[in-house]
């Protein structure tokens, strides 16, 4: 998994911010509280931070994909931690290709 022991990093997931959320509020396995273009996850005990960018969108031909930029802040995890936290995220929120 290319998130594998990193504390902090960013990354672009296909979605519009109202999707994103619409699925959070769905999903059962992780606890959170949104405050403002964050949301706090009390993962283990421990404090996960995401904050969200500005989504947009990419455009290629006539489709138009969303585009939704999130920064993770694993820092208050141990490595096991991390992996486990977006073993829950991904699999709640991925959406693969193919």
């Amino acid at each position: 998994m290319i998130f594998s022991g990193k504390k902090r990093f960013s990354i672009e997931m296909s979605f519009t911010y109202d999707e994103f959320f619409s699925l959070l509020i769905k999903q059962k396995k992780l606890c959170f509280e949104k405050q403002g273009n964050k949301v706090l996850f009390a993962f283990m005990g421990k404090a996960v931070e995401l904050s969200f960018g500005e989504e947009g969108y990419r455009k290629f031909s006539s489709t138009r994909i969303p585009v939704l930029p999130i920064d993770f802040d694993l820092s208050a995890l141990g490595e096991e931690e991390r992996a486990k936290f977006m073993e829950i995220f991904m699999l709640k929120f991925y959406r693969g290709g193919g």
